[in-house]
């Protein structure tokens, strides 16, 4: 079961249907009970019904994680509310600030 790692480094989504088959083909001939549970579980989940979850599925120059909302939310909390729990009035009130 070493091969999820190249799943999600697949760089297109027929590279990665490829990748998915043959690795499902290859989980398929092992014996082993709990493989084939993880195999019913993985491909429901993440070939399924989470399709684009693998790396470079994004478009070029489009990040694939949420730094950049989490940098955000470092900042707020650092500028305007001090890490300490607001109401919403002045939630309200921060905002305004920004915008």
């Amino acid at each position: 079961m070493d091969n999820t790692s190249h799943l999600a480094e697949r760089t297109s989504k027929e590279e990665f249907q490829t990748r998915w088959r043959l690795t499902k083909e290859s989980w398929q001939e092992m014996e082993d009970e709990t493989v084939k549970n993880f195999l019913t579980y993985f491909e429901n989940q993440y070939i399924n019904k989470n399709q684009n979850w693998y790396l470079r599925i994004c478009p070029i120059g489009i990040g694939n994680t949420n730094n950049a909302l989490e940098g955000f939310n470092c900042a707020f909390k650092r500028h305007y509310t001090s890490y300490e729990r607001q109401d919403i009035v002045r939630f309200g009130q921060c905002i305004l600030l920004i915008f």
